[in-house]
C-alpha cells in the first residue's frame, strides 16, 4: 500500500461526507449518491460548518471568492446544494441529473479508482485481470474521466483529488492494461487529456509526483 497525499481540502470535504463514503461504492443510482451530498451539504450549511466552504467556492457561482461569512449571507437553498454538486461531478444544472433517470454507478470502475487512489496495486491488478475493458470505460459522472484521468486530480470529484506516491506505477498498470493516454474527458467546459489536467493540477506537485507521472504518459504517447 502507498502513502497517499490528500490536500486539506480534500480532508474537509471528504469528512463531510464520509457516512455516504464509507460504503462507496454502493450498488446505487448516480442521482442517489449526488442527492445524498447535497442533502449532507445544505445540513452542514445550516449548521454553520465551515467545511461547506470547499464545494461552495469552487462550484457555486455565486460563492467564487467569497469569504465564509459571505457565503453565510447567501441564504442557500437545498437547490443551491444540488448545484453546486452537479457541476462538480461534471453536470451544467441538477436538471441533467434528473435526466438521467436510474442511471446506476459502474461499481467495477468505482472500486478500481479507489484502489488507483490509494496506490493498492495489488487490488488494482486483480481487478483489472477480472474485467481488462475497465481502463476503457468512463464514469458514470457527467465529465465521463477515465480511470486514467483520475490520477490527474484535477476536476473530478473533490473527495477523489488524493494522490498515491505510487501514481507513476499505477499508471504503468493502467497502461498495460489498455488505458489510453490520449483519451478526452469534459472538465472546465473543454476536452482534456490526463497529461494537459496533470500540468495544471496542484495536488500531484505538492506530493511530489508530477514530473515522473508526466514522464510515464508522455513516454506512452
Amino acid at each position: 500500500m502507498s502513502n497517499v497525499y490528500v490536500p486539506d481540502a480534500v480532508w474537509q470535504v471528504t469528512e463531510l461526507h464520509k457516512e455516504l463514503l464509507i460504503d462507496y461504492p454502493g450498488e446505487w443510482s448516480v442521482r442517489f449518491v449526488l442527492d445524498k451530498q447535497a442533502l449532507r451539504l445544505k445540513e452542514a450549511y445550516d449548521e454553520e460548518d465551515s467545511a461547506v466552504q470547499v464545494q461552495l467556492s469552487n462550484w457555486h457561482p455565486q460563492c467564487i471568492q467569497l469569504s465564509f461569512n459571505q457565503m453565510l449571507n447567501q441564504k442557500l437553498t437545498l437547490d443551491d446544494m444540488r448545484l453546486v454538486v452537479a457541476r462538480e461531478h461534471g453536470f451544467k444544472e441538477w436538471e441533467e441529473v434528473l435526466s438521467l433517470g436510474p442511471v446506476l454507478l459502474d461499481e467495477a470502475f468505482e472500486t478500481g479508482v479507489e484502489c488507483m487512489l490509494e496506490g493498492d496495486l495489488k487490488n488494482l491488478e486483480a481487478i483489472l485481470k477480472k474485467d481488462p475493458q475497465l481502463t476503457h470505460r468512463a464514469s458514470k459522472y457527467a465529465h465521463h474521466a477515465t480511470m486514467l484521468h483520475y490520477l490527474a486530480a484535477n476536476g473530478v470529484e473533490t473527495w477523489r483529488q488524493r494522490v498515491p506516491a505510487n501514481a507513476s506505477d499505477v499508471a504503468r498498470l493502467l497502461i498495460q492494461y489498455g488505458a489510453d493516454v490520449n483519451a478526452t474527458a469534459l472538465f472546465y467546459g473543454g476536452n482534456y487529456t490526463t497529461l494537459e489536467l496533470l500540468l495544471t493540477s496542484a495536488h500531484p506537485a505538492a506530493a511530489g509526483i508530477a514530473d515522473d507521472l508526466a514522464d510515464v504518459l508522455r513516454s506512452s504517447n
